[in-house]
């Protein structure tokens, strides 16, 4: 669609001249590259200008009238020092940002100086004819880098110091005239961790007598070279000669070759503390170990100093490369104890037995093999009858370790011990006084042998009680507690009070003697069916209860004694209903249910066949458990069988804080990071848009588990074209894309199946923008230039340290016009025309500019007043927006003086199909058309299946009519066509294959009474 501006321009170009000559433009554009991969450069890497905390964030110091200060900073009219916690922090000579501010200062030292970025530090000084200025700066380069320049009073450098080192010096510079002279300190890049960097500064100036350029006038005494009648010195004498030029001659400069003014020398020696190895020790180093003897613990005695740094060098260190300050060396081998190799004291077979309640059980008997280490007690229990007799004795060497036994009793009391200071330890004989557990422990005092530890046997030795009263019938048990003395020679087996020759059950206790069948065999031991197990059984406690879902359990079986136990996950709002499905005859179950915190919080207990619990709704996520129980045994079988249906109905599908996102044109935004806590819902697409530039690339991730539901991820651009998409199976999507045009675009996610246990699925979103640039690029310097005779071109990228050049060729008269269309809020955007140099090689002087601080940019029509290529840069002032650099729309406007007319138009020669000129999408000026020599030109435009391609045809038909036609890749077929008899004419058409459409224009009657020849320009556009 043609806009007011383009019919304006249209018309302007149409008057200026009495012809309108062609132009060149630009077709393709080229892939963008990285500045230089520098420190300091704006190419995203380390120590770049587009990391938090930078100048391109809302409320940055864009030098615009008034200050922008954000909440936190000193608030002073005029300043941008945006000192907010983070931020750079100025000094007190601020605001100094330029020559006309420059703070007054005289030769001397400056300490804590602060740099900012984006905003220089300048000072003056008055200097005399002759003078020898010296000017240093301090500073660590890690945190920034720092570069100087010495000015005069009109601004033009006279002497610069730019290394990426750390400190910069200016000078020895002698003044040519008296005046003011300037000191500029610029941050060139900032690198370290808070923005900015601190520097010292130091001035020194040595008087001088005036001018000594060998001019009339001066004081150079008429002899070429220097100003004092002496061959190669300029100082009006015959003194000794200054080398370094720091105002000390050279027969008493403490440091000739290095300059040192003040001549600091700390340590008194011969040397001042510029060029001193060692300025804090006049005997320098004397061992020469490069440790300097005012700091070296070895002066004189060990040229490798004290490597680990414990106060003792390294020849009489006995662990020369570990700290050890006492120089402990326990068994007296010459290796200090901080570096002496150790050994693991070894580990036994009974271990871990390092305490009463972990005691090894060990009986009557010997036990090798053992190990006692120091601070590991063995502990050792061993179960004896009433009247046992215990003796317990540890073999070992006691050269190897000194190890101590005790022995206690059931009650952990000690009742003997061994301590000796020799071979073995012994404790016992013992006699128990009550049946139990009595315990040994084996402990290791000292270790002075070899090894680590000490090896031992327990030699264990138990002698059980005699029997005082006897053993009348020989079965082992004493007369005093044998309930069959004298009458059963096997005793009472089972401890039941019957003998086992007359009890019905002698393996089984039956105190009762019960025998309901009367078939002599007791009840306690008649055979009995057991209760069938099930498939989901050991599940007979909470802690073993069988994991569950929704559905149905068959072929269960409860059983008397023996509960069973099931647990089901849900989560909050998930409801739950349980039904047992049994016959009460064969036996009365009941069911409870239990929460998360294992609390009954529904139960069913009747006395009739099934049971249920439920529907219960979860009030929190968690483990929910069920407990079935056999109450009573009343049928035909043992136990009694049952079903168990579980119906688990889900919680709705939960919506997050984005919603209702589930359109395009109800998409939420995001900003570039992480942003979690979503959730996708079956039917219920959510919709994310984000801005984005030219040139940038853009990833998208989304992170959820697939097991829970299947998540598909696409990427749109405004015209809701699929750019990328991601639909696979697994955990996790990702789409990417490099924009070619600046705007909205959007995330779409939506899920595919849901698959888990909850309605929906969670998931988080990442996005990652990595800043680009335009399809022209590179052009970032004049050298690099793209030629563009005259068109407008949409959605170009400038940023900070990388201008955009284009250069024209104009001839003398020919008139040129440019305008920049941008958004002055997201970045300044500045444009200069510079005209060529004399030797028509690069850019000359500045002819034109436009530096408003304002949307837009124009430099109106110039009148070119010499012949060749003239250039165009593009240049951003101050990054101020959400985004890296500006975009902009350019339009260049060539008026061709008649004179200068080698040919119609720029695109000639264009006369059929086979010579059509390619067009892109945009507004083309000045082309030609006449019926005597010209009467058609032809255009090529490539669209893609499904492209709309529209063109306007803008003409005055006063001078000739013109028509148009839209034609197809065989170059015959006419799609559309425009044949009015009024001024303009318009075509379009929507592919509906890929391929070369042309567009022809030509004279269908041209005006006898018009001698000009018929200019037209053409705005086409593709969508």
């Amino acid at each position: 669609m043609r806009s007011f501006f383009t019919l304006l321009c249209s018309l302007l170009a149409l008057t200026l001249l009495l012809g309108l000559g062609g132009c060149n433009r630009f077709t393709e554009g080229v892939p963008i590259p990285d500045d230089d991969d520098t420190t300091g450069d704006d190419d995203d890497s380390s120590g770049d200008d587009d990391t938090t905390g930078d100048d391109d964030t809302t409320g940055d110091d864009d030098d615009t009238s008034g200050d922008d200060d954000t909440t936190g900073d000193d608030d002073t009219t005029g300043d941008d020092d945006d000192s907010t916690d983070g931020n750079c922090i100025d000094d007190s000579y601020e605001d100094n940002d330029s020559v006309a501010t420059a703070i007054a200062i005289s030769p001397g030292s400056y300490t804590g100086m602060s740099i900012c970025p984006q905003d220089d530090d300048y000072f003056s000084i008055a200097l005399t004819a002759g003078d020898q200025v010296t000017v240093d700066i301090t500073f660590n380069n890690e945190d920034g880098d720092i570069d100087a320049r010495l000015l005069d009073a009109s601004d033009t450098t006279l002497t610069s110091s730019t290394t990426v080192t750390d400190n910069e010096a200016l000078g020895p510079y002698v003044a040519d005239a008296d005046g003011t002279y300037y000191i500029a300190v610029v941050l060139y890049s900032d690198g370290g961790d808070v923005p900015g960097n601190s520097y010292d500064l130091s001035i020194s100036v040595t008087g001088g007598t005036g001018d000594d350029d060998d001019t009339a006038g001066d004081d150079d005494d008429d002899t070429t070279g220097d100003d004092d009648d002496t061959t190669g010195d300029d100082d009006d004498s015959t003194s000794s000669p200054d080398s370094d030029g720091d105002g000390v001659t050279d027969t008493i400069d403490n440091c000739p070759s290095i300059a040192n003014a003040n001549q600091s020398n700390a340590d008194g020696d011969a040397q001042g503390d510029a060029c001193d190895a060692c300025p804090n020790s006049a005997s320098g180093d004397t061992d020469a170990d490069g440790v300097c003897d005012d700091v070296d613990v070895c002066t004189g005695n060990d040229s490798t100093g004290d490597t680990d740094s414990d106060g003792f060098c390294n020849d009489s260190d006995n662990c020369p490369n570990d700290s050890n300050p006492s120089q402990a060396d326990s068994n007296g081998n010459g290796i200090g104890d901080a570096c002496e190799a150790v050994a693991v004291c070894a580990s036994d077979s009974f271990e871990p037995n390092d305490s009463i309640a972990g005691a090894a059980a060990i009986s009557d008997g010997l036990h090798n093999n053992l190990s006692a280490c120091l601070s590991d007690e063995d502990w050792y229990s061993v179960n004896l009858l009433n009247g046992d007799t215990i003796t317990v004795d540890a073999v070992f060497q006691h050269s190897e370790g000194d190890i101590d036994m005790v022995l206690y009793d059931p009650a952990e009391a000690q009742i003997d011990y061994s301590l000796s200071v020799s071979n073995n330890e012994s404790v016992g004989p013992y006699t128990s006084t009550v049946n139990g557990t009595y315990y040994i422990k084996v402990r290791l005092l000292g270790d002075n042998g070899t090894i680590l530890g000490n090896p031992y046997s327990l030699d264990v030795d138990v002698t059980p009680a005699a029997c005082p009263s006897g053993d009348s019938d020989g079965d082992g048990v004493c007369n005093d507690v044998d309930v069959c003395t004298g009458d059963d020679g096997s005793g009472d087996s089972d401890s039941d009070g019957y003998c086992d020759d007359t009890d019905n059950c002698p393996s089984d206790s039956n105190p009762s003697q019960a025998d309901a069948d009367g078939n002599g065999i007791g009840d306690a031991c008649e055979p009995v069916a057991l209760c069938a197990s099930d498939s989901l059984e050991p599940n007979d406690s909470l802690a073993a209860a069988a994991s569950i879902g929704d559905g149905s359990y068959s072929n269960l079986s409860a059983c008397l004694g023996n509960e069973d136990w099931y647990s089901v996950e849900l989560l909050t709002g998930d409801i739950i209903t349980v039904d047992a499905l049994f016959q009460h005859s064969e036996g009365d179950v009941d069911m409870v249910l239990y929460d998360p915190a294992e609390a009954a919080i529904d139960y069913s207990l009747s006395v009739s066949n099934n049971e249920s619990v439920g529907p219960h709704t979860a009030t929190v996520s968690g483990t929910y458990y069920i407990k079935v129980r056999l109450l009573n045994d009343n049928g035909t079988v043992t136990g009694n069988p049952y079903d168990l249906e579980v119906d688990v109905t889900l919680a709705s599908c939960v919506t997050d804080s984005h919603e209702s996102n589930n359109s395009l044109a109800a998409a939420g935004s995001i900003s570039t990071g992480f942003t979690g806590a979503l959730t996708s819902c079956s039917a219920d697409e959510d919709w994310y848009s984000f801005e984005l530039l030219v040139g940038d690339t853009v990833e998208v991730d989304a992170y959820f588990v697939d097991s829970e539901g299947d998540i598909d991820l696409y990427l749109y651009n405004e015209d809701q074209s699929i750019l990328d998409s991601s639909v696979t199976t697994t955990d996790n999507e990702d789409v990417s894309y490099t924009v070619t045009a600046s705007g909205t675009y959007y995330a779409r996610v939506r899920l595919y199946g849901d698959g888990g246990q909850l309605n929906g699925n969670p998931y988080s979103l990442g996005l990652t923008v990595t800043d680009g640039d335009d399809g022209l690029e590179p052009n970032d310097s004049s050298s690099a230039a793209l030629e563009i005779p005259g068109y407008r071109d949409e959605d170009l990228r400038v940023r900070t340290g990388d201008s955009d050049w284009y250069e024209v060729s104009l001839a003398t008269d020919d008139i040129l016009e440019i305008r920049l269309d941008f958004s002055d809020a997201e970045g300044d955007i500045d444009v200069y025309l510079y005209a060529p140099n004399s030797s028509n090689s690069g850019p000359g002087s500045t002819i034109a500019s436009g530096t408003s601080t304002n949307n837009n940019e124009v430099i109106s029509p110039r009148t070119a007043t010499s012949t060749g290529l003239h250039y165009i840069e593009v240049r951003l002032y101050g990054d101020s927006g959400n985004h890296v650099g500006n975009v902009y729309d350019m339009e260049v406007i060539v008026a061709r003086h008649s004179t200068n007319w080698t040919r119609d138009d720029y695109f000639e020669f264009n006369d059929n199909s086979g010579s059509a000129a390619a067009l892109d999408s945009t507004e083309y000026w000045g082309q030609t058309a006449n019926g005597a020599n010209d009467s058609e030109d032809w255009y090529s435009v490539h669209l893609d299946s499904g492209e709309t391609l529209s063109a306007d045809l803008l003409f005055l038909d006063s001078n000739a009519d013109l028509d148009l036609q839209l034609r197809g890749p065989d170059g015959t077929t006419v799609h559309d066509s425009s044949y009015t008899s009024s001024n303009n004419e318009s075509v379009t058409h929507t592919a509906n294959s890929s391929g070369t459409y042309y567009l022809r224009v030509y004279v269908y009657a041209a005006n006898p009474q018009s001698t000009a020849a018929t200019d037209y320009d053409m705005d086409i556009q593709v969508n």
